[in-house]
């Protein structure tokens, strides 16, 4: 099978236990050692925990299926996405959710997202969504 790049809304439901269909999804992945986690994402949900030691023993479990990515590769597509979206009259991403998808891109990996925004860059770039 192959590795797949998990979107930050579906760590934060994983984490949180919002969606058990998708949960079990994601933990299949982590079992099979096929779920991976761009820089961006990574920083995204350690930003968002409540204490040092919380982020800390997030980032030791999240390290493991870090997806490593040249960062100026990923931060020139990332610009070229947000770039070709303007151009095509639509709103743009937040950077860090261009820096996202720009990862999956990147590593030619689907990404697993429950974000509705990243179809338009499917739209005009080769990356393979797959719904949560």
């Amino acid at each position: 099978m192959t590795p797949v790049l998990i979107d930050t809304p579906v760590w934060r439901d994983y984490f949180a236990g919002h969606n058990p269909e998708l949960g079990d999804r994601v933990e299949e992945l982590i079992v099979q050692k096929l779920a991976r986690i761009s820089d961006a994402a990574l920083q995204e949900l350690l930003s968002q925990t409540a204490d040092p030691a919380t982020c800390e023993r997030l980032a030791e479990a999240l390290l493991g299926v870090r997806t490593r990515i040249e960062p100026t590769s990923a931060a020139l597509l990332a610009g070229r996405i947000a770039c070709r979206l303007r151009s095509e009259g639509l709103a743009p991403l937040l950077p860090l959710r261009a820096l996202n998808a720009s990862a999956a891109i990147a590593a030619h990996l689907p990404l697993l997202t429950t974000d509705n925004a990243l179809y338009a860059v499917a739209r005009f770039f080769p990356l393979k969504i797959l719904c949560a």
